[in-house]
């Protein structure tokens, strides 16, 4: 027990699986927020979290049998299932893969539509290695009949089962893992080198060529997958926790990055700041008001209750707060239809981002400046009316 990797196994494997469904939740979250529509490399890339998951599902049921220690600590039921577990895993799991390099695949044909020699590429590499990983999931399991074998050696020995020789399923095996690896490499080069040659700013060139070079890191994990699976062992409970781990880390690393482009969206998305949401709130909680005497000078200030009785001065003057800029505006109160003599701004004025600094002047059209207000006075002789 000491040496047992199921811990290991266990741990590793939740980590990434969970890592994809937050980055797969958040994807479909900013698709939605910023385009309102989803595409097919969106479905393609939630099919092959699910398919994930379900792997997981296979390890996390191998490892509440024993996965990870070594078989001889185990009763005969304990590695039977953990075998048939790890059989389990082995569809799903290399479903992920594929379904997540096709839905990246689609997005590239999205990103780079004009160039015909990389759109005929990507259909013969995604067709291939489409079609190479669905034999290697068929020799799975069509190398023994009946298919109880591949979990119950005690069949094969006793002559009640036939199976082919492993080395079928396992050149098959390589043979699709080459595949994924040199799509892995070329779904990096292929794209920077057509980026490279875009008339845009440097910034943004370097940008895109780290996002698109983040495949490196699955065709990585893909070599390390074929490595930890070319030495089998004949420990099957504790030798195939590597095989495993690598695997996970691939299908999961393929699905996040192929995300990674989508979620570039998400600096679109404006969020609140501080300051503004501290002005809506103290908005909410009390309303500035000032009262501006006939002769110009400021007096005391006095409120109006909403039946709009008097309980001070002759004229009230309020302030608006804009919420949506956050900021108050200085406006021309008016009595009568004429300009108030002796109006002071606002304390605070609007405020200006280097955003709307455009043109002559301030704000979004040159010069011209949104101001909003409204005086309220009251007339003992004729009742209370509104100015706008």
């Amino acid at each position: 027990m000491a040496d047992s990797r199921g811990p290991m196994v266990i741990s590793v494997t939740w980590v990434f699986t969970s890592l994809v469904i937050i980055v797969v939740a958040i994807r479909f979250y900013v698709r939605i927020k910023i385009l309102n529509k989803l595409g097919a490399d969106d479905w393609l890339m939630l099919l092959a979290a699910c398919l994930q998951v379900a792997a997981q599902g296979a390890v996390t049921e191998g490892y509440l049998s024993g996965l990870g220690q070594h078989s001889q600590d185990l009763t005969e039921n304990q590695v039977q299932t953990v075998t048939k577990m790890d059989l389990v895993f082995t569809t799903p799991a290399i479903l992920a893969s594929i379904t997540a390099r096709i839905s990246i695949c689609v997005l590239m044909l999205k990103l780079f539509a004009t160039k015909k020699w990389f759109m005929w590429y990507l259909y013969i590499i995604t067709v291939l290695q489409t079609i190479a990983e669905i034999l290697v999931i068929v020799f799975v399991w069509a190398m023994c009949t009946p298919v109880q074998a591949l979990w119950t050696p005690e069949l094969i020995e006793s002559g009640a089962a036939q199976c082919w020789n492993p080395a079928i399923e396992q050149d098959a095996a390589y043979l699709g893992q080459a595949i994924f690896t040199l799509n892995d490499l070329t779904l990096v080069v292929f794209p920077v080198w057509i980026v490279w040659k875009l008339r845009m700013s440097l910034k943004n060139k370097l940008g895109l060529i780290f996002v698109l070079s983040l495949g490196i890191f699955t065709m990585t994990a893909s070599i390390m997958k074929t490595v930890t699976s070319a030495s089998p062992s004949t420990d099957s409970s504790y030798g195939s926790v590597g095989p495993i781990i690598w695997s996970t880390i691939e299908q999961c690393l393929v699905i996040v990055m192929g995300s990674i482009p989508p979620l570039r969206a998400i600096a679109k998305i404006q969020f609140p700041s501080l300051r503004s949401i501290g002005y809506s709130m103290r908005n909410m909680l009390s309303t500035r008001s000032r009262t501006i005497p006939a002769d110009g000078q400021l007096g005391t200030a006095t409120h109006i209750d909403a039946a709009g009785a008097d309980k001070g001065s002759d004229t009230r003057a309020l302030v608006y707060e804009n919420l949506e800029l956050g900021a108050s505006q200085a406006s021309w109160l008016t009595k009568d239809g004429k300009p108030v003599a002796g109006v002071r701004e606002a304390d605070r004025s609007l405020d200006r981002s280097d955003d709307y600094q455009t043109g002559s002047g301030f704000g979004p059209l040159g010069g011209i400046q949104r101001s909003d207000g409204f005086a309220v006075s009251y007339d003992r002789s004729m009742g209370a009316h509104e100015t706008v």
